[in-house]
């Protein structure tokens, strides 16, 4: 025999062998009833055997499906925001990183990065609230209100804010001061009595109201209302009163024919002492939004001063006309000009609106204050101006307003009410580090407001501010000033010295500036190369993408990849559902196949797919009330069986079985 045909021989014989041994193996499989075993015997030797098979017959019949790359696009992080956001400062090195998850098995195609200098804003004035509410007092020279500080090495692209006028404040500290002499019973009755319901007026406004009410020393007339007293301890280092007797002859004045003149300064009535000692020593919010209040009642003057004479023959008292030398009233001058400056405090603002009582009841003040007589009696008169001049001096009420007087009750809440709305500010100018940026000439009403403050100039000024708390400063008339809306939008440029991939680092050196705010990187070949490396047992690969600066700045990032890739398990869930309903949902008492998958050579499997897997994504996608695995807590029912981990496998076989779909 020839070598040739000898090696054919051999040859044919192997073959013969490998075949023979391959049914048998075939054989055996079947016998045992093994699935992947009766696939293969349906594929390769099945038609040989001239037999009809029904599995077979059914398997060979099935068409199958190849699973597909899907085309897929990624364009957030993984944080799920399509911008990420890096603030860069020396805390960090001036070097932090976002991140995104790709498939392992994925193909990229294409992947861009864009890198901004992120836009920036400050809301905030530098108490840390976006609304500003200025109460301007008459005569207040100007209110200065500042920005939280504004970073160093920035670019300013905008500023604006909204300036309106209001007639009401957010709310008021009132407080009520009262005469404790004999005369003042109907003053404290109202004011007590109404206290409450000014409080109800009041907060129907929205207002932040607290009220108090202090008694003059210790004259004998008070009422429930009243919190405390001011001694006259407490107000005596304020100013000594003089309290001394002065005698005269003045026979020609009848009725009396022997005059005592004693000026007896009384701190139960020092209502002007009264409003110094609180505008000074009570403890007053002191925030901008809030108005104080002082309203002294009284029917004496400002130090309780009161001209008596006396017959001493006939042991007679009673009131007498004095000339102008010989009743000089005293201190009351020093008085009133001590409140007004106390009451006018440049931080401390407070409004005083004296009431002047009545003259009624058996005891009387002998001023003629709320009496009809009072047109005729200088003393009665002057009084009234001082009162009218300290309520004027502070703000309280306007120089061509009358003087409240105590007529009843409802003179009380009337009161209050008009000394709490403000009129609407006037002429009123907004200015930025000492320089005139914007005004209004006309009335900031309800009609005019809101008026927005915004021009290239306050932009510059603002610039020049970098690093600091911008000085916002509003001059007005009279008035309640609200600012409100503030943005000061910003660029800061980190100085950008590099981009990082995982540990593949792109430099940008001079790419990104103020004049060059965004840049665009190819990172396709960082991705993919991040991609290979990334530990084969995952499916998703988490990667980092971070900045590298010189100096503090905010970037902004957005990412766009394409890329494809195979997801095997998300195929797997729907076939297994498309499986369950052609068996109407497990109540078919037939088996059959439902579909077979090919998978490619091109699939690399990182780990197995196992039947928990598989579940797993059931509960997370909400669909355990479609199809049931109590093995893995999907459910109440073993509806989903896997006869073996899928592997490095080519085909996979789903089929309806025992009530059951089965994965093989």
């Amino acid at each position: 025999m020839s070598g040739k045909k000898s090696e054919i021989s051999i040859f044919v014989i192997f073959s013969v062998l490998i075949t023979i041994i391959g049914i048998v193996l075939v054989l055996t499989f079947v016998a045992n009833n093994r699935d992947s075993a009766k696939r293969t015997y349906c594929l390769t030797q099945y038609e040989q055997t001239g037999e009809r098979d029904e599995y077979c017959e059914e398997f060979l019949r099935l068409e199958g499906n190849i699973i597909k790359q899907r085309e897929s696009r990624l364009t957030h992080f993984s944080d799920g925001k399509k911008e990420g956001y890096i603030n860069l400062t020396p805390q960090n090195g001036f070097f932090k990183s976002t991140s995104i998850e790709l498939p392992r098995n994925a193909y990229i195609k294409s992947a861009k990065l864009k890198v901004a200098l992120k836009e920036e804003k400050i809301t905030l004035f530098n108490d840390d609230q976006s609304k500003q509410v200025l109460i301007v007092p008459l005569n207040r020279p100007s209110i200065t209100k500042r920005t939280q500080a504004l970073p160093s090495n920035i670019e300013i692209d905008d500023v604006k804010f909204e300036i309106s006028g209001a007639s009401y404040p957010l709310g008021a500290d009132i407080i009520f001061i009262i005469d404790t002499s004999d005369s003042m019973a109907n003053e404290w009755a109202a004011v007590c009595s109404k206290l409450k319901e000014i409080e109800n007026e009041l907060n129907k406004q929205n207002l932040d109201i607290r009220t108090g009410v202090f008694g003059l020393d210790e004259g004998g007339t008070d009422d429930f209302c009243m919190q405390a007293s001011i001694s006259s301890d407490q107000m005596r280092p304020l100013m000594a009163l003089q309290e001394f007797n002065r005698n005269s002859g003045h026979e020609n004045h009848n009725p009396c024919s022997y005059w005592m003149y004693p000026r007896t300064d009384d701190y139960s009535e020092a209502w002007a002492l009264g409003a110094a000692w609180l505008a000074q020593n009570f403890d007053w919010r002191l925030a901008d939004d809030i108005k104080r209040i002082i309203i002294p009642i009284s029917d004496s003057d400002p130090t309780g001063g009161r001209p008596v004479c006396k017959n001493i023959d006939g042991g007679w008292e009673g009131k007498a006309e004095f000339s102008d030398d010989d009743t000089s009233m005293g201190s009351e001058v020093i008085a009133i000009n001590m409140a007004l400056q106390k009451c006018t405090d440049y931080n401390k603002w407070i409004y005083v609106l004296p009431i002047s009582g009545d003259e009624s009841g058996t005891v009387s003040e002998r001023f003629d204050i709320g009496s009809e007589q009072c047109q005729y009696n200088w003393r009665c008169q002057q009084i009234l101006q001082w009162m009218h001049e300290l309520a004027v001096q502070t703000g309280a009420i306007s120089q061509e307003d009358i003087l409240p007087a105590f007529q009843d009750q409802d003179t009380i809440i009337n009161t209050v009410l008009d000394v709490m709305t403000s009129p609407f500010p006037g002429n009123t100018i907004v200015s930025v580090s000492g320089v005139d940026v914007w005004r209004y000439d006309g009335i900031l009403d309800n009609a005019s407001s809101p008026q927005i403050v915004r021009s290239e100039q306050l932009r510059q000024l603002m610039q020049s501010c970098a690093g600091t708390e911008c000085p916002i400063t509003i001059v007005s008339d009279q008035g309640i000033i609200i600012l409100d809306r503030l943005r000061i939008r910003y660029l800061q440029d980190p100085q950008l010295v590099s981009i990082r991939v995982a540990s593949q680092e792109i430099d940008v050196s001079g790419q990104l500036s103020y004049s060059n705010p965004e840049v665009e990187i190819d990172v396709k070949e960082e991705l993919q190369l991040v991609l290979e490396s990334c530990p084969q047992n995952q499916k998703y690969c988490t990667i980092d993408i971070a900045a590298q600066g010189a100096q503090e700045g905010f970037l902004g990032f957005e990412i766009e990849v394409e890329y494809d890739y195979y997801d095997l398990e998300q195929d797997l869930i729907f076939d297994i559902i498309d499986c369950w309903r052609q068996s109407n949902e497990g109540r078919s008492d037939n088996n059959f196949l439902c579909k077979e998958i090919f998978v490619p050579e091109k699939y690399g499997f990182n780990y197995p797919i196992t039947e928990q897997i598989v579940t797993n994504m059931f509960i997370s996608h909400n669909l355990c009330h479609i199809i049931s695995n109590n093995d893995f807590n999907c459910g109440d029912q073993d509806n989903i069986e896997f006869a073996q981990n899928i592997y490095n496998v080519r085909n996979i076989l789903i089929e309806y079985k025992d009530r059951q779909v089965v994965v093989s």
